[in-house]
């Protein structure tokens, strides 16, 4: 192979990464828009609302963070249905979860410590 025939394959090779990225970073752009819409809607807005400020005081894994979860049970059911970025949507969890999935759940979970 010559020079130039190498250096014309690292430019294909180039475009095809740089396309790839580009589809990835459109999805992110998708998944950022349309993160957790599903809370906006009344069904999970009305529940949320009810006892959202209950869970943000409680300690992690504590009875009454246990207790405020089975109260959000219901939206939480909804809204983990409606948003791949959980694990409780897929039957497999993580393990089902694509890389888009993972990026967009580590930031949520990110965001959500700046509570």
């Amino acid at each position: 192979m010559t020079k130039h025939e190498t250096m014309c394959d690292t430019y294909k090779h180039k475009q095809l990464v740089n396309k790839f990225m580009n589809q990835v970073i459109q999805r992110l752009c998708e998944r950022a828009i349309n993160h957790d819409n599903s809370k906006l809607e009344d069904f999970e807005a009305d529940i949320f609302a009810q006892h959202d400020s209950k869970l943000a005081g409680c300690t992690y894994g504590s009875e009454e963070d246990k207790k405020t979860l089975e109260e959000l049970k219901d939206a939480l059911d909804h809204h983990y249905a409606k948003n791949r970025h959980h694990p409780q949507h897929w039957p497999n969890g993580i393990k089902d979860m694509d890389l888009v999935d993972l990026i967009e759940m580590i930031c949520d979970w990110k965001a959500s410590s700046f509570k």
